[in-house]
Parts: C-alpha cells; sequence; structure tokens
C-alpha cells in the first residue's frame, strides 16, 4: 500500500472583538482572529489576509452634570433705600452636557442691606467717582500743556 500524507491548509478561526475602550466619547475597538482552525500542516497554505483590525468607536458625548459657579457681588441700586442686594449665580462650572444633571438649587439669591451699608456704599462710590474725575483732568491738562509747548517750540 501506499501512503500518502495529505497537506492540510490553514483556516482562519472567528474573530474575537473588544468593546469600545471608553464608555463614552470617542474610543477604540479591535478584532483578532488566528490561523487555527486548522492550524496549517504537511506544506499546507497559511491563511490569507490580516489577523487584527481596529476601528473608532463613538459611544456619545460624555455625561458630565453641572455644578454651580461663583455667586456674584451684591447689587445694589443707589436707590436701594429698602436694604434689598441681589446676587446672581450660572451653572457654568462646568456646565452641564451629554445628558448630565443640571444644578440643583436657585441661581437668584436676595441679601438684606442695612441702609447704614448702603450710604456707606454711595459715599466710596462718590469719593472714587471724584478721584477719577481728577485724575482725567490732571492728565487732560497735562496733554494740553505738552501739545502747547510742542507748537511753542516749533514756532520759534
Amino acid at each position: 500500500m501506499f501512503n500518502s500524507i495529505k497537506a492540510i491548509d490553514g483556516q482562519w478561526s472567528s474573530w474575537t472583538t473588544t468593546s469600545c475602550s471608553m464608555t463614552c466619547g470617542n474610543g477604540m475597538t479591535y478584532r483578532n482572529r488566528t490561523c487555527n482552525n486548522p492550524s496549517p500542516s504537511d506544506g499546507g497554505k497559511i491563511c490569507q489576509g490580516v489577523d487584527n483590525e481596529s476601528s473608532v468607536c463613538n459611544l456619545g458625548d460624555c455625561r458630565v452634570d453641572g455644578h454651580w459657579g461663583l455667586w456674584s457681588s451684591v447689587r445694589c441700586s443707589i436707590t436701594c433705600g429698602n436694604g434689598i442686594g441681589r446676587r446672581t449665580r450660572r451653572c457654568d462650572n462646568p456646565a452641564p452636557s451629554g445628558g448630565g444633571k443640571g444644578c440643583v438649587g436657585c441661581n437668584k439669591k436676595r441679601k438684606y442691606v442695612p441702609w447704614e451699608n448702603v450710604k456707606l456704599r454711595m459715599e466710596e462710590s462718590k469719593k472714587i467717582k471724584r478721584s477719577v474725575q481728577s485724575q482725567i483732568n490732571d492728565e487732560y491738562h497735562e496733554v494740553k500743556k505738552n501739545r502747547i509747548n510742542f507748537m511753542f517750540h516749533f514756532r520759534l
């Protein structure tokens, strides 16, 4: 009898695939296979093609819950004789996105401001205004003086 050995060509196994590398946003997914179903033997051909692939996966925007920013300073108009000041804040530290929850609580707050504090702030505002006006006047007169000196210098 004649004993002949038959060559066996290799065949690919089924693909095994990983889940997305990120739980939200862009990530990667990979799939692999091996040339072992069956493996090539006795001079058989190896499998043709690639044994691994990768692709981008996107599971949607990442969920970010909103948090409150800082409170503004108390805003009280000059005629705030009733002693009520108002403060505000925004849900922007960070703002909610990707289906995240909004901020919990109020974005406005009223605050009692004693009339004496309001009068004191009004006086401070007047002092600052007078100081700024004085600085502007001084700078204006300095520029005017320099302009006159410049013009006088070139007339001679």
